[in-house]
């Protein structure tokens, strides 16, 4: 998308077809969740496609999956010793 105000159809159109065959998708922007389609951008996905997307937002502050149809943050691990995120 150019800026998080444009509409997000053209980019849900694309991005179905690779949600379903199972691809992981990452979207990674400087804003945060409630900025991108009003904090509803998973709602355009079925709950099988939203189990393939995730989001890296606020600059990295923030990682999502979609959990019950809503936005979750998780952390990030990092399995080598001493270097957990």
């Amino acid at each position: 998308m150019t800026s998080r105000t444009a509409p997000v159809e053209d980019a849900v159109v694309a991005m179905k077809p690779l949600l379903q065959q199972g691809t992981k998708l990452v979207i990674v922007s400087g804003t945060t969740y409630d900025k991108i389609a009003g904090g509803k951008f998973h709602t355009y996905f079925t709950e099988e496609e939203q189990k393939n997307l995730f989001f890296g937002l606020g600059r990295g502050a923030y990682n999502y999956q979609i959990t019950d149809d809503r936005p979750e943050i998780f952390r990030i691990y990092d399995s080598r010793p001493g270097k957990d995120c």
